[in-house]
């Protein structure tokens, strides 16, 4: 049972490590109040159990704020009611009334 291991050779460490390091890094300062993007907004909005086919919300856009009624989305823009097409990159706010 007594086996002759082999020798292991050990570089022997002949200067300073220097491998610990203490870094800071402050960056700028957002408000965290909010941090739900838009996309995430809406995906909630069509997710919920209390949408069927229609959903009234608050948009906030370049132009200005408006309630609407959506009803459907495509990849870039949001469908309301009414027949009109409200780009979702030109949203800066939504929320469900």
């Amino acid at each position: 049972m007594d086996k002759i291991l082999p020798k292991v050779f050990a570089n022997p460490i002949d200067k300073k490590i220097g491998n610990v390091q203490d870094t800071f890094y402050e960056g700028i300062r957002q408000d965290r109040h909010d941090f739900k993007t838009i996309e995430r907004k809406i995906n909630e909005i069509f997710s919920s159990k209390n949408f069927v086919y229609k959903s009234q919300v608050l948009i906030t856009t370049k132009e200005g704020t408006a309630l609407k009624t959506i009803v459907g989305r495509t990849g870039i823009s949001l469908l309301d009611i009414s027949g009109g097409v409200i780009p979702i990159s030109s949203i800066l706010d939504i929320e469900k009334k």
